[in-house]
């Protein structure tokens, strides 16, 4: 079946048409060109082909147990570059799929870029599955249908090769409606666990709105659990995305890179921060002098690369800036 997907010679008429004769016979498929839905309609009319957008489908919730997704994706990242069609997309594919069902994405994108895509959405980051794959290819990079597909080809295997991803993201079940005001009440109190999911049914409802992953990445700050920090730069990079001229984002963007001692990165986000609202210095003085030492430490020391940094830093994540979050 991963063939089907793969092959990159193929137009999505015949990789429709083999995944129906794999015995995938509900089986839906679509596109936004009307030129190209008449086409597939015309080679295999027993099958269903729709025109729609799938930054917005006419499905109703809860409609498919599968929703897979080969190229549009990678489209959307690295040719169109529009961050909220990709999260209008990735919302869209969790909507139309049944709580417990699957979204899959082969991608070319690897994985510590695609998890930043992935956060917010209406699947739990950490139980989202990626497999590596790799298949020959042509010099273009193009995948033949019959090249073999396999976790990793023999060192034997002649010719040219690429990588790619599988994601397979298991769907959640949705809590209903949510007001982010209920959410920074549960911050303001200290909650933050439960803020975050909170936070998280508010993405469900507006899976373009910066300053909800922004909310969500200062939850993650504040709750100063190594396993969880990690988050915290996802959902930060998430929001300067989708929002790149607002500081506030580059600042908690900063700080999350500060906590997880990526110091080259937080001297950059907080520099960028402080290009785009120099009336953050205050805020930033300290972080930035903090992460610009330990550069410094790392450029005079070569071999402090092999060295376990665990550094506990206590200044307060918590800036002020106001949230206009729809309710």
């Amino acid at each position: 079946m991963l063939r089907s997907l793969v092959g990159s010679e193929m137009c999505i008429r015949d990789r429709s048409a083999l995944l129906h004769g794999f015995g995938s016979t509900r089986l839906v498929s679509m596109d936004n060109d009307e030129a190209v839905v008449e086409q597939m309609k015309a080679a295999h009319d027993e099958m269903q082909w729709d025109l729609m957008d799938v930054t917005n489908m006419d499905y109703p919730d809860a409609s498919f147990d599968v929703v897979v997704d080969k190229s549009l994706l990678d489209y959307l990242i690295y040719t169109d570059r529009d961050q909220r069609k990709i999260c209008q997309m990735l919302r869209e594919c969790g909507r139309v799929t049944r709580p417990g069902g699957k979204c899959a994405f082969l991608s070319w994108c690897p994985p510590p870029e695609m998890s930043v895509h992935l956060t917010g959405c209406a699947w739990d980051l950490d139980e989202v599955q990626s497999t590596q794959l790799q298949a020959q290819c042509d010099e273009q990079g193009r995948v033949p249908y019959d090249s073999p597909v396999e976790t990793s080809l023999p060192s034997t295997s002649s010719g040219l090769r690429t990588n790619f991803y599988l994601y397979v993201c298991t769907v959640n079940s949705c809590d209903g409606l949510a007001r982010a005001s209920d959410a920074e009440e549960l911050a303001e109190s200290g909650e933050f666990r439960a803020a975050i999911q909170v936070f998280g049914r508010v993405l469900q409802q507006q899976p373009c709105d910066a300053r909800t992953h922004e909310a969500i990445a200062q939850c993650y700050l504040m709750m100063d659990e190594p396993s969880q920090v990690r988050h915290s730069v996802l959902y930060a990079a998430r929001c300067t995305m989708l929002e790149p001229g607002w500081a506030d984002g580059h600042l908690t963007l900063g700080r999350s890179h500060l906590t997880c001692s990526n110091f080259n990165l937080a001297v950059q986000s907080f520099e960028h921060a402080l290009e785009l609202d120099p009336q953050l210095a205050s805020e930033v003085g300290q972080d930035l002098e903090i992460a610009r030492r330990e550069v410094e430490k790392k450029q005079s020391a070569p071999n402090s690369h092999s060295h376990s940094h665990s550094h506990s830093h206590s200044h307060s994540h918590s800036h002020s800036h106001s949230h206009s979050h729809g309710s």
